[in-house]
């Protein structure tokens, strides 16, 4: 069973009709299951990636199917010779699935990214307590699209506490005000800070001495997050395919330093096509509570930490250097991405308190490489991406250190005065935020496009539609909150609501000439994902092959009556 087979189960896949099962699937699915070393792997690793053939080889668009028909049918065979020296005990109540117990049996729903649609990435910055200025950031975006946030991202990568911010939001799947309430409890637990004169005075000693013996002034963070999410993993019950709802899960990413090579690495909610423990992405039994502490070890503050082989710290970098890669990697169809919103965790115009103590002035000038600010000039001036749009903050107050738990409230009162008193940070977020409504939306072709008139020109039939159109509360929302939203293809209006499709038929001059289809609201207007385009690029997507050049004329019978009048 080669990685490239198992890759091919992507979601991305197009749906292919039900059908027995060929020999040469039966052969490979039964020597992988035989291939497993221990009653976990199989259950954990082999049997899901089953489950998520058989979700695959059934699922169509938006609609549910009964996953026992397509096991009886497809694989039941194969995974009985694969286990013909064990006894199979059938299921009283139904199938479940392996990992969250949940049953399925009266079916269930997959929504698959449309193969037209792009990416969406979400990149968090490292900041230490800073880090609540990107829930405030989102959390703005919230309220202005009045949509929660994870619906507007197919991946999150985030560094040190942005990953953690990624976790919450993309795996855990709280919402933001949670997030806040547990990113300041958490703060407080991290980094404690005495109330008295003398208790800081003590805590100094404290620090001092940990320093040399534990390596770093704080203790690691682990039982902290552990008290929060227990021991879930990065690839366990949260990403189960099955649901009550149509499952999408947002792919999520945190960026860690190997102690031994310093080489820049993942740890992903994901499986790509590199699986491996030691040079790249870590093996599928990462906890979330390990990911959450590598990719925040700072150095100086944490001690570092041993996962699955290696010793990891934080990543101390911005991670805008991984997403390329990233999206090349889990959308090699559509690697160009709608946007990338990159969040940073803010900068003060004031200089930092020069009474800072001594280990915190350590700290600070070993941490200095966190700065967003630098980092993303430095991308910039190497080339960034187009599509990136940089939210970061600049607050009129005095610096604030990495550790200092106690300055959470001010940077949040700031944050808030600061979007009511800097009109381009609010102008920024408000075109963001329409953007990313505007890239729920996608197109796709109904009929291949044909050649028709004396011009030539190509006509094209498709259907415009959202993404969620198939969840009533988000359909219900944008109906309420966006009357009148509109689409806007060739000149011509289109309405989109309540349905949240509209039938669109132009014609445009050529097969390779860049079109663009945008959604009108209230004045303003964007394109909607994957435009602007030219149909040769949407009909070889859909196709999943090279355009055929072929023309298609008029019908006979018109062709002959318009040469007759001629």
């Amino acid at each position: 069973m080669g990685i490239n087979y198992v890759t091919a189960l992507d979601l991305e896949r197009t749906p292919q009709p039900l059908q027995e099962a060929n020999k040469w699937l039966a052969d490979a699915w039964c020597s992988w299951v035989e291939q497993a070393t221990s009653e976990d792997q199989v259950l954990q690793m082999r049997l899901p990636v089953l489950a998520h053939a058989i979700a695959i080889d059934a699922a169509t668009l938006y609609r549910g199917f009964c996953t026992k028909v397509v096991y009886d049918k497809l694989h039941r065979g194969i995974v009985m010779e694969a286990l013909r020296h064990q006894r199979v005990v059938p299921a009283a109540h139904g199938i479940a699935c392996i990992w969250c117990g949940m049953s399925f049996a009266s079916g269930c729903a997959i929504r698959l990214k449309p193969i037209t649609a792009c990416c969406r990435v979400l990149a968090l910055d490292g900041g230490g307590v800073k880090g609540i200025i990107q829930l405030q950031v989102l959390q703005t975006i919230e309220k202005l699209t009045k949509l929660p946030i994870r619906l507007f991202f197919d991946l999150a990568i985030g560094t040190s506490v942005g990953g953690i911010n990624a976790l919450s939001i993309g795996f855990i799947q709280w919402p933001l005000d949670r997030c806040e309430k547990t990113f300041v409890e958490v703060a407080k637990k991290i980094f404690p800070r005495a109330t008295t004169t003398a208790g800081r005075w003590c805590q100094k000693v404290a620090q001092l001495w940990r320093f040399p013996f534990k390596d770093g002034i704080y203790s690691p963070s682990g039982p902290v997050f552990r008290s929060i999410v227990g021991d879930a993993r990065l690839r366990g019950p949260q990403a189960s395919l099955y649901g009550t709802r149509p499952c999408e899960q947002m792919n999520v990413a945190v960026t860690t330093i190997e102690s031994k090579t310093r080489a820049s690495r993942l740890l992903t909610t994901y499986t790509g096509p590199v699986n491996y423990d030691k040079n790249g992405k870590l093996a599928s039994n990462t906890l979330v509570r390990e990911a959450a502490e590598t990719t925040s070890a700072a150095p100086c503050l944490f001690p570092d930490k041993r996962v699955g082989g290696c010793i990891l710290y934080d990543g101390i970098e911005i991670p805008l250097s991984h997403v390329r890669s990233e999206v090349r990697r889990l959308f090699p169809a559509k690697e160009s991405p709608d946007y990338i919103l990159s969040v940073g965790c803010g900068a003060a115009t004031a200089a930092p308190n020069t009474r800072l103590g001594c280990l915190s002035r350590l700290a600070h000038h070993q941490l200095t490489g966190m700065s967003g600010h630098q980092q993303y000039r430095k991308l910039c001036v190497a080339g960034g991406h187009s599509k990136i749009v940089r939210i970061d903050p600049v607050l009129e107050m005095e610096e604030v250190a990495l550790d200092d738990s106690s300055a959470v409230g001010r940077l949040i009162s700031q944050m808030k005065r600061q979007l009511g008193i800097d009109a381009e940070l609010w102008s920024t977020i408000k075109q963001t935020s329409w953007a990313m409504i505007s890239a729920l939306f996608y197109f796709q072709l109904q009929n291949p496009p044909y050649v028709v008139g004396r011009h030539r020109e190509v006509r094209c039939e498709g259907t415009i539609a959202c993404r969620y159109e198939d969840d009533a509360a988000i359909m219900k929302i944008l109906a309420t909150e966006y009357r009148g939203l509109a689409l806007l293809v060739d000149g011509k209006e289109y309405g989109l609501l309540p349905r949240g499709r509209a039938e669109v038929t132009f014609r445009v001059s050529s097969w390779s000439r860049r079109i663009d289809i945008r959604v009108k609201h209230s004045g303003k207007s964007a394109s909607i994902t994957g435009f602007p385009a030219s149909i040769e690029e949407i009909y070889s997507l859909q196709q999943n092959q090279p355009l055929e050049m072929y023309v298609i004329q008029e019908p006979v019978m018109g062709s002959l009556s318009k040469a007759k009048r001629q």
